[in-house]
C-alpha cells in the first residue's frame, strides 16, 4: 500500500482513538446513543401502543364522557338535573381520542428519537468525512491526526471532549429540571387526587404546598375516569371507572413515558446546542485548530464540504418540526377542552378548519372581525399562562416552553453559527493568500494555485443545509410560535396550502 493510500486511513484510526479514550461518562453516553435508530424506533412505538390498547381493551379509558354547561368559562360541570337538556353537553375527554397524548407517545415522539439518535451518531460520521477532506489543519497550515504528539490531535481531542462533556452535564440537568416538572404534576392531578378520593378543588380537601396552582376544571381522561362520580364532574350514570389499582398503574405508566421521552428529546437538543458552542469556539480559532472549507468539493451548492455537517443538522430539523407538532397537538387538545361547544376534538378541529376556509373564500366584515377576537382572547390566555393562570395542565406546562425554546435553539444554530463559520472559514483562506509569508503555505496545503483557489472563495456558499434556506428557517420559526400561541393561524394556514395544492393540480391538468 503506498502512502498516498496509508495517510487517509492513518487518520481515520487515530480520529477513533480520540474518541474511543474520551472519558468513562463520556464513553457510557456515546454506548447509549449509539443504539440503531430503528431499534429505538420500535422500542419507542410499542412503549406508546401498549396504553392505547390497555385504554381501549382492557381499562375503559379510551372512550370517556362527562357533561358540562355550554357557554361557561373553563368548561363548568353541568348539574344533574339539566343532563339531557340544551344546556348540557357530552364531551368526550377518553383516551383513546386526546390528541396530547397517544399520537405523541406512539407515533410522533418515536419518529423524533429516530432521527435523534441518528444524528447524534452521525457526529463521528461527519468528523471522520471532514478529515478525510482536509478541513482542519493548525495554525502553520499543516495537517497531521496520525501523531498523537501533535498539536493538531491534541486539538482535536479537546473539542470532542468539550462536546460531550457539554452534552453530558447540561443533559443531566435538563433532564432533573424536566423530571421534576412531570412528577409534580402526576402528583398533583393524578396521585393526590386518587389519594383523597376527590379533586383538590373539592371542599374540605387540603391542597398540598406543592399543588396550589393546580386548576380544578383539568378535565381530561385521567380526571374524569378517575371520578366518575365526583362531585365536580358530572359523568353518565353508566359510566365505568377502573379501580384504584389500574387507575394508578395507568396513569403512572403513561407519565413515566412522558418523563423519559421528554428528558431524551430535551437532552438530544443539549448535544445541539454543545455542538454549537464547540463550533463557535472553533469559528474563533480555539483548539489551536482552524476550520477550513474543502475548494476541491464537487457540491452543487457551492459548500466546499460544509455539506458534511447537513448529516447532523437535517435530522435536528426533523425533531423540530415533530417537536413543534406535539407541541401543537398539546395546545389543541388544552384549547378544545375548555371549549364548551365542541363534542369531541374532532368535531373541534373540522369545524374551525370549516370556518377557517370559508373565511378566505367568502371574507366579510363580521368574519374578520369574530376571527380577531378570537385571536385577541387567545392573546389574552397566552399572556396569563405566562403567570401560570391559564395553561394549567402538564401538556401546556411542557409543551409551551419545548416549542419556544427548541425553535428559537435550532434557530440560532443554524442561522447564525453554522452561516458564521462556514464564512469566516472562507475568509480565513482569503486573508492567508493575501498574506505573504502564509500564501505559500496555503497553496501548498491545498495544492491549487492562487488564481484557482480565489476562483472557488467567490463561488462558495456560506449556507452549509440545502435545506432549509436562512430565510426559509427565520420563516419557520416565526410561522411556528404565532401558530402556537394563535391556533387559528394555523387553521389559515393549512388551508391556503389547500388551496395551492390545488391550484396547482388543476394547472397541471390543464396543461395535459
Amino acid at each position: 500500500m503506498s502512502r498516498d493510500q496509508a495517510q487517509p486511513a492513518d487518520q481515520t484510526q487515530a480520529l477513533q482513538n480520540i474518541f474511543d479514550t474520551q472519558p468513562w461518562f463520556v464513553r457510557i453516553g456515546r454506548r447509549f446513543w449509539g443504539v440503531d435508530p430503528f431499534v429505538v424506533l420500535f422500542i419507542a412505538v410499542f412503549l406508546g401502543v401498549v396504553p392505547i390498547v390497555a385504554a381501549v381493551y382492557v381499562l375503559n379509558l379510551g372512550d370517556v364522557t362527562h357533561y358540562i354547561l355550554r357557554g361557561t368559562v373553563e368548561a363548568a360541570p353541568c348539574p344533574d338535573d339539566l343532563v339531557g337538556t340544551d344546556q348540557c353537553l357530552e364531551k368526550q375527554v377518553g383516551y383513546g381520542h386526546a390528541l396530547n397524548w397517544w399520537p405523541s407517545l406512539s407515533i410522533m415522539m418515536p419518529l423524533a428519537f429516530f432521527f435523534a439518535f441518528t444524528s447524534v451518531q452521525n457526529l463521528q460520521r461527519t468528523f471522520r468525512q471532514m478529515i478525510q477532506d482536509r478541513m482542519f489543519c493548525n495554525r502553520d497550515w499543516q495537517f497531521d491526526l496520525s501523531d498523537t504528539s501533535s498539536e493538531m490531535n491534541r486539538g482535536v481531542s479537546r473539542m470532542v471532549r468539550l462536546i460531550w462533556t457539554c452534552f453530558s452535564l447540561a443533559g443531566m440537568v435538563v433532564a432533573l429540571l424536566v423530571g421534576t416538572v412531570v412528577v409534580l404534576d402526576w402528583y398533583c392531578v393524578v396521585h393526590m387526587p386518587l389519594m383523597t378520593g376527590d379533586l383538590l378543588t373539592a371542599s374540605g380537601i387540603t391542597i398540598p404546598a406543592v399543588c396550589q396552582d393546580t386548576s380544578g376544571q383539568e378535565v381530561d381522561w385521567s380526571i374524569a375516569a378517575i371520578f366518575a362520580q365526583a362531585t365536580q364532574i358530572t359523568a353518565p350514570t353508566d359510566m365505568r371507572s377502573p379501580s384504584f389499582a389500574m387507575n394508578w398503574g395507568f396513569s403512572a405508566y403513561v407519565y413515566a413515558l412522558l418523563l423519559v421521552e421528554l428528558c431524551l428529546l430535551m437532552i438530544y437538543y443539549c448535544y445541539v446546542l454543545a455542538l454549537a458552542l464547540t463550533i463557535q469556539r472553533l469559528r474563533n480559532g480555539a483548539f489551536d485548530l482552524w476550520l477550513v472549507p474543502k475548494l476541491s468539493s464537487q457540491d452543487p451548492n457551492g459548500r466546499m464540504g460544509f455539506e458534511n455537517l447537513e448529516q447532523i443538522f437535517r435530522p435536528c430539523i426533523y425533531v423540530t418540526i415533530i417537536s413543534f407538532l406535539v407541541a401543537f397537538a398539546m395546545r389543541i387538545q388544552n384549547e378544545f377542552l375548555r371549549q364548551t361547544e365542541f363534542e369531541n376534538i374532532y368535531q373541534f378541529l373540522f369545524q374551525d378548519f370549516i370556518v377557517a376556509l370559508r373565511d378566505i373564500f367568502t371574507p366579510s366584515l363580521e368574519s374578520f372581525a369574530g376571527f380577531f377576537a378570537d385571536l385577541f382572547g387567545d392573546i389574552q390566555t397566552f399572556t396569563s399562562a405566562i403567570d401560570v393562570t391559564g395553561f394549567r395542565d402538564p401538556n401546556s406546562l411542557v409543551g409551551g416552553p419545548l416549542v419556544l425554546i427548541v425553535l428559537s435553539m435550532v434557530t440560532v444554530v443554524l442561522a447564525v453559527v453554522l452561516r458564521d463559520t462556514a464564512k469566516e472559514a472562507r475568509d480565513r483562506v482569503s486573508r492567508a493568500l493575501d498574506d505573504p509569508d502564509k500564501k505559500q503555505a496555503v497553496i501548498d496545503f491545498y495544492g491549487l494555485d492562487e488564481a484557482a483557489l480565489r476562483d472557488k472563495l467567490g463561488d462558495m456558499k456560506v449556507w452549509p443545509l440545502s435545506w432549509p434556506k436562512m430565510q426559509q428557517s427565520i420563516r419557520m420559526l416565526i410561522l411556528g410560535v404565532v401558530c402556537f400561541v394563535l391556533y387559528q393561524v394555523a387553521f389559515i394556514w393549512a388551508g391556503l396550502m389547500l388551496i395551492q395544492m390545488l391550484k396547482g393540480k388543476l394547472g397541471r391538468e390543464v396543461e395535459g
